[in-house]
């Protein structure tokens, strides 16, 4: 049976996350996510694929994709579209 726009949904209802269960480090935390992701996820949905949205000084947003390349004790690495290296800081 096929399904029309409006029936295409996918539940994202998990077991939630407690404050009190969440690990001190926060990068631990972010990287069981991603290994969730990596298996849960099918082809072709890329889970390193995210947004980054801004403001200019004028408050215009702007939105970008970004690629997760690295993830170490430093931070966060991606790429964009621009091939222009991106790195955040926690």
């Amino acid at each position: 049976m096929t399904q029309t726009l409006a029936e295409m949904r996918r539940d994202y209802t998990r077991e939630g996350l407690a404050e009190m269960h969440a690990p001190v480090e926060p990068l631990s935390l972010f990287q069981q996510w991603f290994e969730d992701a990596r298996h849960t996820e099918q082809a072709p949905v890329e889970p390193n694929a995210m947004m980054l949205a801004t403001v200019d000084r004028q408050g215009r947003p702007h939105c970008r994709v970004l690629l997760l390349k690295a993830l170490d004790e430093r931070g966060f690495s991606f790429f964009t579209a621009q091939k222009l290296r991106v790195t955040f800081c926690c």
